[in-house]
């Protein structure tokens, strides 16, 4: 019978429903007031301005896309005109009719009003097409007519098919229309060609987000929607790169312009940043709010179509076995249905699935964009300067991923060669009762949890943030999990009965069991997590000190510390994997019992055949209820991560401690543009009083107090009492500006004071760093600083940024060549560019580790010079300066042109030399001013007099450079780029990792582990099919006379046996996987502990971090899971062909084809697959080096008042990464979508095979049918699993890389030096040469001296002549050529770390690490607290803290942060002297502790020991027993310092007569 027939007019009426609607739009406007009019009127206008103006823009691609866009419109129109002439000729050619049988009078005239209504359906169309192809209609209303045009079509065309398509598949059923004849299939195919194929392909118009500024499309904006839908358009891309090597960046689709970082910073921000206009609420509300409906659009596009997809295949394989059995009797749907709807499961699944997963990942590259935005943003208003303060706020530890770097150019500078053996050994020492065995174990160390904020916001924006991206896969559930749930209980209710139920309430109940190991799992996983943090922290605290560890010849202790560490990191990776495997073996377990259960009850209980329909269409159900279930259960150790992750996220961006100018009142500064600059323009800080209008100008304070923290700022109080708020590590600092200081306009202010004084923290207080105390008195209390002008600042640590050198000068400067140069040359930087091969084009490297202490510090002097600030800010920037370069800038620079008129506030020690320009000297002691000095005018101009005292200092003598490996770069690049591996070395990167598998026997573990997995496999494919022979059984025996529970018990045996041969093999992996990683760990750290210095100095340290946080981790982790997946996948996938060919040989070629097919898209998608993964880590790297650079430097950008600038740089790394991002989303996409019409295709052709030419029992046809599905399925999951191996091996190969560096050479047993050695200090130097680089010049120039044991020697020279390279020469850092002989032994024959070992060194850049004072000084817990104590009183330390509070004294327990930045440098000089017990450089310090210094070297150093001293300061080697002067690469003087100065025309007499201490140095040699 034929269908139903629904009402004949609904087409016409829906086109009168569109006619009325557009009536309405386009007579709204009259139905407004003359306002609205008005309004719509300039609307229409700015939308006809914008359509013009993209007329007028060339935009590439736009043109053709149009033209394609305009010839599919003109076939809509043909369409149209074509439907109206084919329902005509129906008429005329007298037919049945369009829509209705004719027939009596009623019907004649239901006929003749259908038919007049369907003419009137299609010249509407028509018209509508016609619309949508003038050119004087407007792209919205074009857009507008299209949309009904659409609508209007598929109306009749979903009644065609439903009264004359559907109707085919069924036995008893035939088409309404069939009457119509040719005409009938002729309108059915025009008007799908025309409602479903154009609009499918015909492309979209690109409609710009911002009108005004059209950009190049991405392809997903233009392509059609079929394109979209099975992503089409990144076909360009697969087989570009498929022609290739790599794929570079550039070749990669453009980003849309509505992901660009800006716009979503514009479009969101509101709802997530609280200083845009956001609430104060948790992250994930504020997400939610920016995208419900994205979220809201993918649930609602993904639910229906997979709810009904998930069961369409089991319920079509169910009627085609019953048809099978029953030989078609009584059926009603002819079986090719059942054939297609095997066919259409897997495709309408991936169609669903990969658009759904396409949106949701989309939104996650944009989601990931805003937090990086948000948690830079709030990292430029952060307070920095208290992160040591700041206490650890849960038990897990920061992975510190910092990129810091030590001074490369003066790795070394001052050499302590003792007789004895290093007393750092500490053979028969005893420990105090209250010093924990391993003090630098922050498990046992409350302040070693103190937080590094470095770290931390690196963490934030990596493991955090990819933490909190898995919600999206929480989502993907939560989509579809339930409606499939749902309809899989009652599929399996259909067919089984009330037994179904049992099963269900079985999976129900047994499912909080896994989901129980699942949360035991996670607290192993957070375990574990604290044990990585601790391993990543001991060694990014080793590595960013790494030089200093080589020079003291730890580099072997350090290894041990650091394998400590990763032992107890093994012990929970073990114990996790373990717990997966048990989890696995639950599932398993689960899945038998309830699949067992149900099949027990179902034939036993209500007596029912067990058919093969049955067994095999409820198997699939079975298995992934049973994971649906678990999955719903196993979410909540997600959430909870993920939670824990967006907490941490949310806290870090409400509840960090800002500027005082972000934390009066957010909503009072939400702006529309630059929120992060809000500061800059503040003349006063928000606590304090509003300034009085007489000092509106003025630089100053006025009755201020200010501490590091809000924290710090509660232990003291204004009148100076003090609360015990801090713990014992945390010093109490409160700087106090009592009255008014003011300083001097338009003139050099000198701010001096001893070590530890505070005059730094005077800087940072006028610049808004510090924390504002407000006063507890009425008195007036104000800060100003006028940033009118401009503000420049050079830090007393210089920060540089990672581009050329004349980048970093000109900054963020409009360039004027006259004024560079006029700077390089008052910054004595001219002569330094002529020896970079590509001068001031010469990038600098991270943190500008290739330059040396001295050239960074001019060169950020230089930045602040060439500003045209008016107010110039210098902290101690002489400090890294010689004499000769310190006069120099003195006279050149602060004399100079450049600064005249400006306000130069500065910190010094070089009173002397500065003090003569200064017209306003401040002094600090202990945090306060305690003098103010008015230079008197009647001196005369500081210019004259400056110019006066030395005019003798002309160009020709104008500073050498200092000697650096990397200014003999050629092409300017410094640091090395990251290696982009583009060889496919995939199997030589496993053979590696299979040595490491099997302990040195790869073959004997391939064996093992593919022979356990075979059995396991070939046992359950045996299972499977004893099912099906035990459904067979039914066609000979009643369900009451089989022998159910002897069946039930070889079933349940045969699971017995894949559970123990699944264990045993799992066992064996787990135990190989944990050998690997702990070797390939060990292999790495020790590679990277012995690479050359100059390796160092080229590699970022963040890059070699991620060598051992990323990489490891992927060993660790998911490389052993994805491995062990291959292999198994890879066996499954050809047992399960041999059996489908074994029961249907004729399918042996289908299958090779359909596998040749699958593996030929897969090397296409591997191609690009690893282009855009490569492309997006070496992306990403950018983005967090900014992030890094600019929290390293945050208090200069935020001083120049350059937030806007490092803003717009940050969201341009972020596009970049996210267009790599999106791309390798895409590709992703693009194979995941392609894989499952081979799975469809092969299956409904085994189907068709089996139904009509083999003629198998249903048994058969289901086992081949059930291993058929899971066949091609493998393909898919085999493909991806080995493209996702292929992609880990790049940690492999990486990881290969680091192992095959340069390295030093490694320790031997003949290199180990006599016993007794060293028993004296002699050395002896003869023709050494050194050099930087193997093909580099020559430093040091075939130089030969003798120094005598216990004497001190003293070095000196101008900058360039070689004093660093020396000390580097004689550790044998560098390349050197000649003879070292010390104390009788020549030091090229003896191990490495035995010499250096008993040389110590300092160098010029005290380096300390994260932690306590205590760890500082002994990292390895050799001493007690005495002798820790002991020698920081030998450094002078208690002599500096005389006069302080108990509370603010350093002690042992003192925390130190990250790079020591909460000591001041003088104090971290006095750390390392008292760590390395020895002198090296003070000129940081102030003369009071040179002087306690050089009496502990005077009175503590005595007897056999010999020690070298290099020094700009003179006064420190003059009483030397003899001094070296060095001249480009040369010994030109060595003698003692009275016979040298009695030389007039010497180098060392011209350098004293240059001092300002002239007169007391010849005192000091005796003349």
């Amino acid at each position: 019978m034929p269908l139903p027939v629904p009402i004949p007019e609904i087409p016409a009426y829906a086109a009168l429903a569109s006619f009325c609607i557009l009536l309405f739009h386009v007579g709204l406007p009259k139905l407004l007031n003359l306002q609205s009019n008005r309004n719509l009127h300039h609307a229409n206008l700015n939308e006809d301005d914008d359509s013009e103006h993209l007329k007028n823009v060339k935009i590439p691609g736009q043109e053709r896309n149009i033209q394609f866009i305009y010839a599919w419109r003109v076939l809509k129109l043909i369409g149209c005109l074509t439907m109206l002439g084919l329902t005509i000729g129906t008429t005329v050619a007298r037919k049945c009719g369009s829509v209705a049988e004719s027939g009596g009078v009623e019907k004649g005239l239901h006929l003749t009003r259908a038919v007049q209504l369907t003419y009137l359906l299609f010249v509407y169309a028509s018209c509508l097409a016609l619309v949508s192809l003038s050119p004087s209609v407007g792209r919205r209303w074009k857009s507008i007519s299209l949309i009904h045009l659409e609508i209007i079509l598929l109306i009749p065309f979903s009644l065609y098919v439903y009264r004359d398509i559907v109707p085919l598949g069924a036995f008893d059923k035939t088409p309404v229309d069939i009457c119509e004849g040719a005409y009938l299939w002729s309108k059915i195919g025009v008007l799908g060609f025309t409602s479903v194929i154009i609009p499918l392909f015909s492309p979209r118009e690109y409609v710009p987000v911002d009108p005004k500024n059209p950009v190049e499309p991405s392809p997903d904006q233009t392509c059609s929607l079929f394109s979209l839908i099975c992503i089409n358009f990144m076909s360009g891309v697969i087989f570009a790169a498929k022609k290739v090597e790599h794929l570079p960046f550039d070749q990669f689709p453009p980003l849309a312009d509505w992901d660009w970082s800006s716009h979503l910073r514009d479009k969101y921000f509101k709802h997530l940043d609280i200083f845009s206009g956001a609430k104060k609420r948790r992250l994930f509300w504020g997400i939610l709010r920016s995208f419900w409906w994205t979220y809201i659009q993918a649930f609602l596009w993904v639910a229906p179509i997979q709810g009904s997809v998930s069961v369409l295949g089991p319920f079509a394989l169910n009627q085609l076995l019953k048809y099978m059995e029953t030989d078609g009797q009584n059926a009603t749907i002819r079986p090719w249905v059942w054939i297609i709807g095997l066919f259409l499961s897997p495709v309408l699944e991936a169609v669903s699935f990969e658009w759904y997963f396409r949106v949701l990942f989309h939104t996650e590259v944009r989601i990931e964009a805003l937090v990086q935005q948000l948690v830079f943003e709030q990292a430029l208003r952060m307070r920095i300067k208290n992160d040591a303060a700041l206490e650890a706020k849960s038990d897990v530890n920061e992975n510190s991923n910092t990129t810091r770097t030590s001074d490369d150019g003066n790795a070394g500078s001052s050499t302590d060669t003792n007789n004895a053996n290093n007393s750092s050994k500490g053979k028969g020492k005893t420990k105090t009762k209250d010093k924990p065995s391993q003090p630098q174990s922050q498990a046992q160390d409350a302040e070693g949890a103190k937080s590094n904020v470095y770290g931390k916001i690196n963490n934030l924006v990596t493991n955090d943030l990819q933490t909190f991206m898995r919600l999206t896969f929480v989502f993907i559930g939560f989509g579809t999990v339930p409606i499939e749930l749902t309809l899989y209980a009652v599929f399996l209710y259909s067919i089984l009965g009330w037994s179904a139920l049992v099963g269900i309430g079985l999976t129900i109940l047994l499912a909080p069991v896994p989901s129980y190991l699942t949360r035991l799992g996670g607290k192993v996983q957070a375990a574990k997590m604290k044990k990585t943090d601790a391993r990543v922290q001991t060694f990014s605290d080793t590595i960013n000190v790494l030089r200093m560890v080589k020079l003291f010849g730890w580099e072997v202790k350090m290894r041990g510390l650091i394998g400590e560490r990763r032992e107890d990191e093994l012990v929970f990776i073990r114990k996790g994997r373990t717990l997966e495997m048990g989890l696995e073996a639950v599932n398993l377990l689960i899945a038998f019992v309830t699949m067992g259960t149900t099949f027990a009850v179902h034939a036993v209980v209500r007596k029912q055949e067990l058919t093969a329909s049955i067994v095999f269409s409820s198997m699939t159900i079975f298995e992934t209820f049973g994971q649906y279930v678990r999955f719903l259960f196993s979410t909540a150790g997600l959430v909870i991560s993920a939670n824990i992750s967006m907490n941490r996220i949310t806290d870090f961006l409400h509840n960090t401690e800002l500027i005082d100018d972000f934390t009066e009142n957010p909503s009072s500064m939400i702006t529309t543009g630059d929120v992060g600059d809000a500061g800059t323009g503040a003349s006063a800080s928000p606590s304090t009083s509003p300034v009085p209008p007489e000092h509106i100008h003025d630089t100053g304070f006025c009755n201020a107090t200010f501490a590091w923290s809000k924290d710090s700022a509660l232990s003291g109080s204004g009148d100076g009492t003090s609360t015990p708020l801090l713990s014992s590590s945390r010093r109490r600092f409160l700087l106090k500006v009592e009255d008014k200081l003011v300083f001097k306009q338009g003139h050099l202010n000198l701010i001096l004071g001893p070590t530890g004084s505070g005059k730094t923290a005077l800087l940072l207080a006028l610049l808004g760093e510090m924390h504002f105390v407000p006063p507890t008195t009425a008195n007036e209390s104000w800060v100003n600083l006028p940033r009118e002008g401009g503000v420049a600042y050079a830090p007393q640590e210089s920060w540089v940024l990672n581009q050329t050198i004349k980048e970093n000068i000109v900054f963020n400067s409009d360039y004027n060549e006259d004024r560079y140069q006029k700077v390089l040359y008052q910054c004595a930087l001219e002569r330094d560019l002529s020896l970079f091969k590509a001068g001031d084009q010469t990038e600098v490297g991270e943190r500008g580790q290739t330059l040396s202490g001295g050239q960074k510090a001019r060169l950020t002097l230089a930045r602040a010079v060439y500003s045209k600030a008016q107010i110039v800010i210098l902290d101690d920037i002489l400090a890294a300066l010689d004499v000769h370069t310190a006069k120099w800038v003195v006279e050149k620079c602060l004399a100079g042109d450049l600064l005249e008129g400006r306000t130069i506030i500065m910190v010094t020690h070089n009173i002397d030399l500065v003090q003569p320009l200064a017209r306003f000297i401040v002094t600090m002691k202990d945090g306060r001013v305690v003098d103010q000095d008015h230079v008197s005018a009647v001196h005369k101009s500081a210019r004259d007099l400056v110019m006066k005292l030395k005019e003798e200092l002309d160009e020709s003598e104008a500073p050498k450079p200092e000697d650096t490996e990397d200014q003999k770069a050629k092409d300017g690049k410094l640091v090395m780029d990251e290696e982009i591996v583009t060889s496919r070395r995939f199997l030589s990167s496993l053979t590696s990792y299979f040595s490491a598998l099997g302990g040195g026997h790869p073959l004997l573990f391939l064996v093992v582990v593919i022979l356990g997995f075979a059995l396991v496999t070939l046992t359950t494919m045996f299972q499977t099919w004893y099912l099906g022979y035990w459904a067979s059984q039914y066609e000979y025996h009643s369900p009451e006379d089989m022998p159910v529970l002897l069946y039930l018990g070889r079933y349940g045996l045969l699971f017995v046996l894949i559970l123990l041969l699944d264990l045993m093999t799992n066992i064996y992996y787990i135990y190989c996987t944990v050998r690997a990683s702990r070797f390939l760990h060990q292999s790495l750290v020790k590679s990277i502990t012995l690479a050359t210095f100059g390796w160092l100095d080229r590699t970022p340290i963040s890059r070699i971090i991620t060598r051992v946080t990323e990489d490891i981790g992927v060993v660790d982790d998911t490389l052993p899971r994805t491995m062990q997946r291959v292999i198994v996948v890879t066996i499954n996938l050809l047992f399960k062909l041999g059996a489908v060919v074994l029961f249907t040989p004729v399918f042996l070629l289908p299958g090779v084809l359909a596998l040749a097919l699958g593996y030929w898209l897969g090397s296409l998608y591997l191609k690009s697959q690893t282009s855009t993964r490569r492309e997006k880590s070496v992306k990403k790297a950018p983005v967090l080096g900014l992030l890094g650079s600019a929290i390293h430097g945050v208090v200069s950008i935020r001083a120049y008042g350059v937030q806007s600038t490092f803003r717009k740089q940050f969201q341009g790394h972020i596009d970049h990464y996210s267009r790599a991002s999106r791309t390798m989303y895409d590709v992703q996409r693009w194979i995941a979508f392609r894989l499952p019409l081979i799975s469809g295709t092969f299956v409904s052709l085994l189907a068709t095979y089996l139904l009509y030419a083999s003629k198998q029992s249903a048994s058969t046809t289901g086992f081949s049918l059930n291993m058929a599905v899971s066949f091609t399925r493998m393909i898919f999951s085999w493909l991806l699993v080995s493209m996702n191996l292929e992609v880990q091996t790049n940690s492999l190969e990486r990881i290969d890389h680091y192992l095959k560096i340069e390295h030093e050479v490694e320790a031997i047993e003949n290199g180990q030096p006599p016993a007794y050695w060293p028993a004296s200090g002699d050395l002896r130097v003869e023709k050494l040469s050194a050099k930087y680089s193997p093909d580099g010049p020559e430093v040091l120039h075939e130089i030969s001296f003798h120094i005598r044991s216990g004497e001190r020697i003293g070095v000196v020279g101008r900058t360039g002549s070689g004093k660093s390279t020396l000390t580097l020469s004689l550790l044998r850092c560098i390349h050197t050529t000649g003879d070292v002989i010390y104390d009788g032994v020549a030091t090229s024959s003896i191990n490495l770390d035995s010499l250096r070992s008993n040389i110590t060194i300092v160098p010029q850049m005290p380096e300390l690490i994260s932690g306590t004072l205590r760890q500082n000084l002994d990292p390895f817990g050799d001493h007690d607290d005495f002798l820790l104590n002991d020698a920081l009183r030998s450094a002078g330390l208690t002599t500096l803290q005389e006069d302080m509070a108990e509370e603010d004294r350093i002690t042992l327990d003192t925390a130190v942060s990250a790079g020591g930045s909460n000591f001041s440098l003088g104090q971290r000089q006095i750390v390392a002297l008292a760590r390395a017990i020895v002198r090296q450089t003070t000129s940081a310090i102030d003369y009071k502790t040179d002087n306690i210094i050089q009496h502990t070297l005077r009175t503590e150093f005595k007897g056999d020991t010999t020690m070298i001293t290099i020094a700009h300061r003179l006064q420190t080697i003059m009483d030397a027993d003899r001094i070296m002067v060095l001249d480009a690469g040369n010994i030109v003087e060595f003698d003692a310092p009275k016979v040298l100065l009695e030389n007039k025309s010497g180098l060392l007499r011209a350098l004293v007569d240059e001092s300002h201490d002239r007169d007391i140095l010849l005192a000091m040699a005796g003349l």
